[in-house]
């Protein structure tokens, strides 16, 4: 018996020792962002050689020096991790020119996860900010977060927005969600996650299709109030469809339609304002609390 213990305790510090020379995983000191076991220096370069399909892994904090454009089906997995603006960002009514830190183009599908990882366009109290342009398609994932001043997602043309367990938000009296372009076709679904804006939540100039599912719709500190700006053409109609969701802190008018054209529907949810206006005949309002 103790011959055997003997061998057994021989085992174990054989394979103790095969563990701790075992090679760890460990990444270069300038490896931003990684896809599969290559590592890149920048997330630029990363997005350039990644494959449509494939997912960008951020490693490390990184400050982008100029738009980051996306024309592929890609995932980023922001992790713990932050991606920031080195550069004045801002917006068509400024200077002609949309200026976003990330652009998805029309030809781009862009998902982001993390695990409390941001997108942050930064405080430019100062002027204006956009963090992500949309004409392409966006999901916000849980664990991702989209910051900016002013103007959060920017939807161009066609520009899809799906937010699912994600967050957005907006802390000037600007756009956490802001829809420019004739099209109808745009679209905000948002299933869950969080938007808190200082202003207006979401505002469509032009036309879209805005279905709020679930999700925490909430004001910032020291808004205004948060409320939807609904505005539709003579070709282009706003469409809002509300069935689930929870909103506090709206403000006193909660929807505004401009044109008095826009499709404005509540079902369902839980708001700390009187939405009464908006619920069609047959469906019962419920009061909880003071509200």
């Amino acid at each position: 018996m103790k011959v055997k213990g003997k061998r057994l305790a021989g085992f174990l510090l054989s394979l103790a020792l095969a563990f701790v020379m075992m090679p760890q995983l460990a990444f270069a000191d300038d490896a931003v962002a990684v896809i599969g076991d290559t590592e890149y220096s920048s997330l630029e370069e990363a997005v350039t050689k990644a494959s449509a399909g494939d997912t960008i892994k951020l490693i490390a904090n990184t400050e982008l020096s100029s738009t980051l454009t996306i024309n592929k089906k890609i995932t980023l997995d922001l992790g713990e991790y932050t991606i920031s603006s080195g550069f004045d960002t801002g917006d068509v009514y400024d200077n002609g020119e949309f200026v976003p830190l990330i652009d998805v183009t029309a030809t781009g599908d862009l998902t982001l996860k993390g695990d409390g990882g941001k997108i942050d366009a930064g405080d430019n109290s100062d002027g204006d900010d956009n963090a992500i342009n949309v004409a392409g398609k966006l999901t916000v994932n849980e664990g991702a977060t989209v910051n900016a001043y002013n103007y959060t997602i920017f939807v161009m043309d066609e520009g899809k927005v799906i937010l699912d367990g994600g967050t957005l938000t907006s802390d000037a009296g600007r756009y956490a969600v802001e829809f420019y372009g004739n099209y109808e076709e745009a679209s905000l679904t948002v299933d869950s996650g969080n938007i808190t804006s200082g202003g207006i939540s979401v505002d469509s100039s032009y036309g879209a299709v805005i279905t709020i599912k679930g999700g925490t719709f909430s004001d910032a500190e020291g808004g205004d109030g948060f409320e939807f700006s609904l505005y539709s053409t003579y070709s282009n109609s706003t469409t809002l469809a509300i069935t689930g969701g929870t909103f506090t802190g709206c403000a006193g008018e909660f929807i505004s339609c401009y044109t008095k054209q826009e499709d404005v529907s509540i079902t369902g949810g839980t708001f700390d304002t009187d939405v009464r206006d908006y619920v069609p005949e047959g469906c019962e309002v419920a009061e909880k609390g003071d509200g």
